[in-house]
């Protein structure tokens, strides 16, 4: 197998991520308020 197709057939994983890109802004706020965080944003 040359180096190529072997990259392409590799499992693939996210190594670097922000939470705040990856959560919808419902989520984000029922999270928030679940734990008692007070976010700068009222929507």
């Amino acid at each position: 197998m040359i180096l190529e197709e072997f990259i392409k057939k590799s499992p693939k994983a996210e190594l670097h991520l922000h939470i705040e890109g990856t959560l919808e802004p419902e989520l984000m706020f029922s999270l928030a308020k679940r734990n008692n965080i007070k976010i700068p944003l009222k929507t």
